[in-house]
């Protein structure tokens, strides 16, 4: 790293984080979210070296701060080796966070001042956060020495966050199968002080009335447990917004949820990826065989006899598979999987990669390719389509 090139990293995961912004309020302390000041929070932590490196690590607890807020934080960084460190100059990260320092020069033994202005997440999937930023320095002026040593300094800003209430997941599909009085599906609810759950509303769209939904405390956390009986979707798909909403503190989150019969035939998984396992063409001009498989299941299906001299054919049901790329036949063979009836595997191999040249470089193919599946299952047609890779 040179000196003369100081530059600051950010985690693009936790950066993408902290530009979420609520359009609701609710207060912390006395300070409101949505407010125009920040929360204004201090931390002070000692400069670790790591083990093998020139870089150096420093630790600052934030305590709690109330989600998607504006934060204004002092920081005292401390160094306690023998050697002045050099640490880069006043920078704005994203457009969301900025950070300053009072000086660029820390001494032997001694500290500096750096406030950090950033925005808190208003979804995580838990109540603590851990936010990195890595700035650049080194043991002497980058403008003194061009060949100076240089290192890399990574602020850990750990904080709790108030105020939670969040759904996980933006949306899902639920299946039922026919016939079962009521199917109970979890989906993970993240909720933290000052929000109650006792306070917490559950509704539904119109769309989704025949659909209960309750908040639920579970071995791993609160979950919004949703049920809905085969009957609600005998006419077909239903599909809306569930809604938990906390009139006390104005938070909301909502997830848009599908939910549909069970397929009688299913296939996986939802992209075929075929590899060649680093298989070269032989002497004699050979193609390399790319193969793949994937997982078909079936419901409905009869048990197996239990006589145990029964022939296994009688009770398991005739499948056989065609398959296509393009205009291009993929050999298919089709065989249980154990004693299963229920439960087979399609496995499949093509000498032709359209995408040879991706292939070749260990790439994922770019171009869109779609594999026609066509089953006969006991004397029923299902034809089924999925996208297709290659891979190295």
């Amino acid at each position: 790293m040179n000196c003369r090139r100081m530059f600051t990293r950010v985690m693009s995961s936790c950066m993408c984080l902290m530009s979420l912004v609520a359009g609701c309020t609710f207060t912390f302390g006395a300070v409101a979210i949505g407010q125009v000041e920040p929360l204004k929070v201090s931390a002070s932590g000692m400069l670790v070296r790591i083990d093998d490196c020139e870089d150096y690590r420093c630790d600052l607890d934030l305590g709690t701060l109330p989600s998607s807020g504006k934060v204004l934080a002092a920081l005292t960084i401390e160094n306690p080796g023998d050697s002045e460190l050099y640490i880069s100059p006043d920078v704005t990260l994203c457009n969301c966070i900025s950070f300053r320092t009072s000086s660029t020069k820390i001494t032997p033994k001694g500290f500096v001042i750096c406030t950090l202005e950033f925005r808190t997440p208003d979804r995580f999937p838990r109540e603590t956060f851990t936010m990195p930023i890595t700035i650049s320095a080194g043991v002497v002026p980058a403008e003194s020495h061009a060949n100076s040593v240089s290192a890399a300094v990574r602020l850990n800003m750990n904080y709790k966050l108030a105020g939670l209430m969040n759904l996980l997941d933006l949306s899902r599909d639920i299946e039922i199968e026919e016939g079962k009085p009521m199917v109970w599906s979890d989906f993970p609810l993240i909720i933290t002080d000052p929000v109650k759950v006792a306070d917490v509303k559950v509704s539904t769209s119109a769309s989704l009335r025949d659909v209960i939904g309750e908040i639920v405390k579970s071995d791993t956390g609160f979950v919004l447990r949703v049920g809905c009986s085969a009957a609600a979707v005998a006419d077909g798909p239903i599909s809306g917004e569930i809604d938990v909403h906390d009139p006390i503190t104005g938070r909301r989150s909502s997830m848009r949820l599908t939910i549909r019969q069970a397929a009688r035939i299913r296939v996986t998984p939802n992209v075929i990826a075929f590899s060649n396992d680093n298989r070269k063409p032989n002497q004699e001009g050979g193609s390399i065989a790319w193969r793949s498989s994937a997982i078909l299941r079936i419901r409905d299906v009869a048990p197996q006899p239990n006589d145990e001299k029964a022939d296994r054919i009688e009770s398991t049901p005739a499948i056989s598979a065609s398959c296509w790329i393009g205009e291009n036949e993929v050999q298919a063979i089709v065989s249980p999987i154990g004693k299963s009836s229920t439960a087979f595997r399609i496995q499949m191999e093509t000498p032709l990669n359209p995408m040879a040249s991706d292939a070749q470089s260990g790439h994922v193919a770019s171009a869109p390719h779609t594999l026609k599946l066509a089953l006969n299952v006991a004397g029923e047609i299902v034809e089924l389509e999925f996208p297709v890779i290659f891979l190295q």
